[in-house]
């Protein structure tokens, strides 16, 4: 109650974490879990740096993980999401 994601989630281990702070920006730890599968933040660049493909595209790599083809993994612009239970959001 009063606790919400931060905007701005921090790559720890290997792992997205979520902060969640109080409403007057008070850190009240850390929120993950071990792969990522519920991670609903705006990181859109891999580790090495490079910008994520948009999850609504083909380009430059076809797939087939879409909204409707997985419809909770909240498949939008190019966050980083784990839809298909790979060891960590990608």
């Amino acid at each position: 109650e009063g606790y919400g994601e931060t905007m701005t989630p921090t790559i720890t281990s290997d792992r997205v974490c979520t902060l969640l702070e109080d409403v007057c920006g008070i850190s009240k730890g850390c929120k993950y879990d071990a792969d990522n599968s519920g991670y609903r933040g705006s990181i859109g660049m891999t580790s090495s740096g490079r910008t994520c493909q948009r999850w609504d595209t083909q380009s430059p790599h076809r797939h087939t993980f879409s909204s409707s083809n997985y419809p909770t993994a909240n498949l939008t612009e190019n966050y980083c999401r784990n839809p298909d239970g790979e060891e960590t959001a990608w």
